[in-house]
């Protein structure tokens, strides 16, 4: 919600896969981000393990294009600047099966982004110092990668601006 906020706030058109933890199953999100015709998808979680784990990944289609993983990149970049975590890498597929579904059923390009590791101190002390450094963070490489200019100044009375993100959690 913090990242769509930023990105409303600047012009792009934001749809939600859902706001709040109704379950909602993955092909009816992944079927509305294609019927609105999404720009990009990006499904936002916190990573679970070891209390040893720690830092930041984002998971692509296991066939990702090189211009995916680059959009990918980008924001995964932007990131582990502002929380100051281990950048753990673009990762194509998903650790046990071919892809997750928000990557294998969306038309566009599309990631899942694990930020950090909800068992890891160090992780969680990052997700409470930069929460709102790292959502500008990454709703600035979503306006790199739609289109959009990112200004300081936000842009009042224009929600519908050319970019079209679909966030999920």
């Amino acid at each position: 919600l913090a990242v769509g906020k930023r990105l409303t706030e600047r012009g792009v058109s934001v749809k939600y896969a859902r706001t709040d933890d109704t379950e909602k199953k993955l092909n009816d999100r992944t079927a509305e981000s294609n019927a609105w015709g999404a720009q990009y998808y990006l499904s936002i979680h916190r990573n679970s393990a070891s209390p040893d784990a720690t830092g930041n990944e984002i998971w692509v289609k296991s066939d990702a294009t090189e211009k995916t993983v680059e959009k990918a990149a980008k924001i995964l970049r932007a990131a582990c600047e502002a929380d100051g975590l281990r950048n753990r890498g673009v990762k194509k597929g998903a650790p046990s099966y071919t892809d997750f579904a928000v990557n294998k059923y969306t038309k566009c390009a599309s990631g899942l982004l694990e930020l950090g590791f909800i068992t890891s101190t160090k992780d969680n002390a990052a997700w409470d110092r930069s929460f709102d450094k790292t959502a500008d963070a990454i709703a600035k490489s979503l306006c790199e990668i739609v289109g959009v200019p990112w200004n300081k100044e936000r842009r009042k009375g224009d929600v519908n601006g050319d970019g079209k993100v679909t966030t999920a959690d």
